[in-house]
């Protein structure tokens, strides 16, 4: 038998979708990929995949690549640098490994203000509770 969540977990998961009716979230994938040497690299994407270069960011060290069905983002990184400082081994780009990292941008505007209607004043507080308490760090 599934355990009942509890209150404080019930008191979460509210705020979350689950009928139908309610508006979807509306989600958009990024993909970044570290690159040793962004130059080549942009000009590999553009050469076998027909990528095109849409705009450089931060001071040139990223490179928005258009295209694809999602927006591909070349960062340039050193090989040896640390993805985190209490990281002890630096980036590689050797065969096998994988750089990259997928983000999702997520606008909850309509869902929220939706949501935010039809709550019961109670349900706010207890919200309102939680992020003030240890489930908004």
């Amino acid at each position: 038998m599934q355990k009942r969540p509890r209150r404080h977990e019930r008191a979460l998961l509210r705020g979350f979708p689950r009928e139908a009716g309610t508006p979807q979230l509306t989600v958009q994938a990024l993909i970044n990929i570290d690159v040793p040497d962004l130059e080549r690299v942009i000009r590999f994407y553009q050469e076998a995949f027909g990528l095109r270069l849409s705009r450089k960011l931060f001071g040139g060290s990223v490179a928005e690549m258009a295209g694809a069905s999602a927006p591909i983002y070349l960062i340039a990184k050193p090989e040896g640098s640390v993805p985190i400082p209490q990281s002890a081994q630096g980036r590689t780009y050797e065969r096998h490994w994988t750089p990259v990292h997928l983000d999702f941008v997520v606008d909850t505007s309509t869902w929220r203000s939706r949501r935010r209607k039809e709550q019961a004043p109670n349900e706010r507080k207890s919200r309102k509770y939680l992020r003030g308490g240890v489930w908004s760090r």
